[in-house]
């Protein structure tokens, strides 16, 4: 038999938009956009997102049907794969909620009938949810970046989205006292940038 129509047979309809919800997903996830921000890879981030993004949906296909990878082995890939990349390490554990989304965008993508874009508009699943956060993300990223260009500085008085959580808000103010300033990144003893939650979970 044909290698192509084995590839074909194998390779489920549904990849190329599963891959591209994988995509969506890890450009809202703050932890890893922090991870870039702390690492002297930044300049290329899109190409490592998509390289990771490729090596997740290689996961999913070499799973046997109707299984995917246990949830576990994505957190451990993901901590892996940040901190051999980026020499970040991640503590906010905030992977665990993106492997879980991995495989329930899988589960949504492989039991979808209708069309691609139905399924970006369907309401109350992940799938419409993940890729709705992903386009506002990308609008409000354009819209600060034709700020900054456009007045070479970013404007306060952006739009707001509801349950934004990535909205950046920039004070252009330099005289901060110490205590109003954000933290330094905190490096461990290893010469790590390590990546934490504002407050702890107990």
């Amino acid at each position: 038999m044909d290698k192509n129509q084995v590839s074909s047979a194998t390779t489920p309809d549904h990849i190329v938009p599963f891959a591209r919800s994988v995509l969506s997903l890890l450009s809202i996830w703050p932890a890893l956009q922090l991870s870039f921000e702390n690492s002297s890879r930044r300049s290329e981030q899109s190409v490592l997102i998509s390289e990771l993004a490729t090596e997740l949906v290689g996961a999913f296909l070499d799973c046997e049907p109707n299984q995917t990878p246990e949830t576990e082995e994505l957190e451990d890939f993901l901590l892996g794969w940040i901190f051999g990349t980026l020499d970040v390490r991640i503590e906010d554990e905030s992977e665990i909620s993106i492997s879980n989304e991995l495989i329930g965008l899988w589960k949504e993508w492989s039991d979808w009938t209708g069309t691609v874009e139905m399924a970006y508009q369907q309401e109350g699943t992940l799938i419409h949810r993940i890729e709705r956060q992903a386009e506002r993300k990308r609008v409000n990223g354009a819209k600060v970046e034709a700020t900054i260009i456009d007045e070479g500085i970013i404007s306060g008085e952006e739009n707001e989205s509801d349950n934004d959580d990535n909205q950046m808000k920039v004070d252009p103010n330099p005289n901060l006292s110490p205590r109003a300033r954000a933290p330094s990144p905190v490096v461990d003893e290893d010469g790590f940038t390590l990546v934490t939650k504002h407050s702890h979970r107990h």
